[in-house]
């Protein structure tokens, strides 16, 4: 255990085990809890709760008096008094409690919801402005486990039992009050059974406590599995691997539903024996009642009928109340851990601004609008573990309007380069410069906000047509129809819908999409991550041409995945073992027999002939069985 875990620590563990918190819940849970649902609406909340609780047991003492006037208010005072004034004086009291409770459920269901929001957006803001090293070492389905599971029940169940957990211990309290003003004797025999409830619960939340933070955690595991198997049913289907993705998946619902079963049953532990101590006390405090009341008033050292039944709807009240109370907060307790999980991600989550020292805001001006791109030695991993994947590399773009190309075999640093420019990976050392600005010294949302990216594998998000262009509403819908006719897409409709991914677009669709919000932003910077690696070649050649035609003024950086699509580019650099090996007009390049991009152009060449082969056999075959 001591070596995974130091292994985790240094990032030689590609997964992290998902950490799952020991003892009480941490006291950062309640405060986030409190700062969420704002001091205000708790400060009125507990106000409401006193007040109506108040209200609620003057109702209760009223009645009190109501049946023996004569012992709290005196035989000559009571003889004045009508019953329509005991009934307006009830009825007042039971008003007031009523609207006084309304009000509480209505102020806490505003905190609530305020929580529930804050919370959840605080959660986003952290995982989204987490660095992609943490995500590389984070499963998806920790996260779905987080903002699912663990949102919903901070949203719903949460709240609910807080606010019967105040409720209920509002009421204990009242009770207790109560019974000092009335039946005295009660508060004895409530001290040492509110002990053995209070004993009795205290072991109940340290094992239900533990059991919620394994039922927590194996339920990651599943929405992580469930979500592989999705993303690769393809390959699960093709290589015949149902039965043993079956097979596993049950075994993590077992593990799963065996926390979920045990928590269940030490729910049941604890109501056997709580409701023993109840019915115990509830046996008690009725026995003695019976044995020491008296009918006639004037009876001595006998309880008089009126606080003989005040008595015995205290003591069952009260019994009640700790029985509820026990597991009500044993409940909340359990909830809580939803909670600390939210908080774990919010406090422990790094950020990627902080991991750069959160730089101050630099003025725009002739930076962003100046095209130009500098690398001076740069060096960059993907973690502290792992070797350099950029080896020193070093070149510059000084002139906006300048189309580049980065060429290389698999595994030569291309990607890496984009991922260093966008900041996506801290730099193990060099200086990159855009528009003659250090970005290390500038925020990234100001850094990416100034450079447009058509990444290899498009995104498109569940929504209209119009929101996946222009997801902040920045310009027209004229604007919008403009930029889809000059991509070949004047015939899609704003409002059409688009499924989540885009799976109701081609791949060369979505592509297209991608360069009309590259053309809306209209950054002085553009970067094609290999952009048309998963189009045809037709549909490859339309978006080069397209991005010739449209971006003629900004700089163009380009991951080549053809090799054909970039020979009248300006510039050419060409990596091998994340190092610039190569760099000039593609023309020099190829000129050079033995040279690195000249072969990269003959295997490319020999690539497309046998496609074509490939494809002639393909088309032969197809007319000798149509004959």
């Amino acid at each position: 255990v001591a070596e995974k875990a130091a292994a985790d620590v240094e990032g030689r563990n590609l997964v992290r085990e998902e950490e799952r918190a020991e003892g009480a819940v941490g006291g950062a849970a309640y405060r986030h809890m409190y700062t969420a649902f704002g001091a205000g609406y708790f400060r009125a909340y507990v106000t409401l709760l006193v007040v109506s609780y108040a209200a609620t047991i003057g109702s209760s003492f009223w009645l009190s008096v109501w049946s023996d006037p004569a012992s709290y208010l005196g035989a000559e005072e009571a003889a004045g008094l009508s019953t329509s004034f005991y009934i307006a004086v009830y009825a007042a009291w039971i008003v007031a409690a009523s609207l006084l409770t309304y009000g509480k459920e209505v102020t806490f269901a505003f905190g609530a919801m305020t929580a529930a929001q804050r919370l959840h957006n605080r959660l986003l803001e952290r995982v989204l402005g987490a660095p992609m090293s943490w995500f590389d070492v984070t499963p998806l389905g920790r996260i779905m486990n987080r903002f699912s599971k663990d949102v919903a029940t901070v949203d719903g169940d949460l709240p609910y039992y807080i606010n019967h957990v105040f409720t209920a211990a509002a009421s204990a309290v009242g009770l207790i009050v109560l019974a000092l003003l009335s039946t005295v004797w009660l508060v004895p025999i409530a001290i040492p059974a509110t002990w053995l409830y209070y004993k009795v619960q205290q072991r109940y939340r340290a094992a239900a406590r533990d059991l919620q933070r394994l039922e927590n955690v194996s339920r990651s595991p599943v929405f992580a599995f469930i979500t592989e198997s999705i993303d690769g049913l393809v390959s699960v289907r093709a290589f015949g691997w149902e039965r043993f993705f079956v097979d596993r998946n049950t075994r993590q619902v077992d593990d799963n539903i065996r926390a979920f079963y045990l928590s269940k049953a030490a729910v049941g532990w604890l109501m056997v024996r709580a409701n023993a101590i109840g019915a115990v006390l509830a046996g008690g405090i009725t026995i003695f009642i019976v044995l020491t009341t008296s009918a006639r008033p004037d009876a001595a050292g006998f309880l008089p009928l009126s606080v003989a039944g005040l008595a015995l709807a205290l003591g069952t009240g009260l019994t009640l109340n700790l029985t509820g109370l026990s597991f009500l907060t044993g409940e909340m307790d359990t909830r809580m851990t939803s909670l600390e999980r939210m908080v774990q991600y919010m406090d422990a989550v790094p950020s990627e601004e902080e991991a750069r020292g959160a730089p101050a805001a630099i003025p725009d001006g002739e930076w962003e609008a100046a095209g130009r791109i500098a690398f001076e030695d740069v060096q960059m991993r993907y973690r502290p573990a792992l070797p350099l994947v950029l080896r020193g590399i070093s070149f510059a773009v000084e002139k906006r309007g300048t189309k580049v190309a980065i060429c290389g075999r698999t595994g030569s640093g291309k990607s890496s380069v984009v991922n260093a420019l966008l900041g996506m990976r801290p730099l193990a050392g060099g200086v990159i410069r855009v528009g003659g600005r250090d970005v290390a010294s500038m925020p990234l949302r100001q850094l990416r906000r100034a450079i447009s990216v058509v990444p290899q594998d498009p995104s498109l998000f569940d929504g209209t047509l119009r929101f996946n262009l222009d997801p902040f509403a920045g310009h027209d819908d004229a604007r919008l129809t403009e930029v889809l006719r000059l991509v070949d897409l004047g015939d899609l409709d704003l409002d059409e819908h688009c499924e989540e991914g885009g799976r109701n677009f081609s791949v060369g669709q979505r592509q297209l999409l991608c360069v009309c919000r590259a053309l809306l932003r209209e950054t002085s910077i553009l970067l094609l991550d290999e952009a048309t690696s998963a189009t045809d070649a037709e549909s490859d050649a339309a978006i080069q041409r397209l991005i010739r035609d449209q971006f003629a003024t900004a700089t163009v950086v380009t991951i080549a995945h053809r090799i054909d699509t970039i020979l009248d580019y300006d510039r050419v650099l060409v990596l091998q073992d994340g190092k610039v090996v190569e760099d000039g007009a593609p023309a020099v390049l190829m000129g050079k027999a033995s040279g690195h991009f000249a072969g990269l152009v003959s295997s490319a060449a020999v690539r497309e002939r046998k496609r074509r082969e490939s494809e002639a056999a393909e088309a032969t075959v197809v007319v000798d069985d149509a004959d």
